[in-house]
């Protein structure tokens, strides 16, 4: 009942800050007709200024009222979430309520806090299941987990210890690519407050267990 109350004052919200935004927008559009056809270039200077200080507090009102209680926005860095998630995109995190419990294939925000960064993942694993890794593909408590959005193997790319350098083929159809290593881990339980995670794109992605306190919201798709 209180998730239900939660969603209704959820909406409300938002129609409000629409409806806000979109009362402010007709009034600069007013200001604006006005000053060219009432008033000389001066008086419509300073109309401008006035229409934009208008316009300006609107999209604050907007971003406090639509953003601001229920909702967060990020700027997605990097390729592992692609192509469900590019990169460069700004998304919007809905907020997760206390009694919010994950489930597998959410898309959530979720901090890493020993590496001080905030991580856009895909939950895989959820509290005492088993997870294993058997050349590059995931397998949940015991079974190959034939999911629909991620592609690719978990690997990693050589280097060269001396240089520094990825290691590359020297021959075979595969010339001039760089050496990858496909990783196994052994079967390993997800504890209580916990959840495995990691991107669409295995091959580009980290991934591991966080604590489930530690999900700030969670992605529509």
């Amino acid at each position: 009942m209180k998730k239900k109350l939660d969603n209704i004052v959820e909406v409300l919200w938002f129609i409000w800050a629409m409806v806000l935004s979109a009362v402010y927008f007709f009034l600069c559009m007013l200001i604006g007709v006005g000053c060219y056809l009432w008033e000389g270039m001066i008086s419509c200077f300073k109309s401008k200024i006035r229409m934009g200080v208008v316009f300006f507090a609107a999209a604050c009102i907007f971003v406090t009222f639509a953003v601001g209680p229920y909702y967060k926005l990020i700027y997605m860095i990097g390729d592992s979430m692609d192509p469900t998630v590019e990169h460069g995109r700004i998304l919007i995190v809905k907020r997760a309520l206390k009694e919010y419990s994950p489930r597998r294939y959410d898309v959530v925000a979720i901090e890493d806090v020993a590496a001080g960064d905030l991580l856009v993942k895909r939950v895989l694993a959820l509290p005492g299941e088993w997870y294993e890794i058997r050349e590059g593909v995931v397998y949940l408590n015991g079974n190959k987990r034939m999911d629909l959005y991620g592609h690719g193997k978990i690997s990693f790319d050589l280097v060269d210890a001396l240089t520094n350098e990825y290691l590359r083929y020297w021959n075979g159809p595969d010339k001039g690519k760089v050496v990858i290593e496909l990783v196994d881990q052994k079967p390993e339980q997800v504890p209580p407050g916990h959840v495995w995670v990691i991107g669409d794109n295995r091959k580009d992605s980290w991934f591991g267990l966080l604590p489930t306190s530690h999900i700030r919201g969670t992605i529509d798709r």
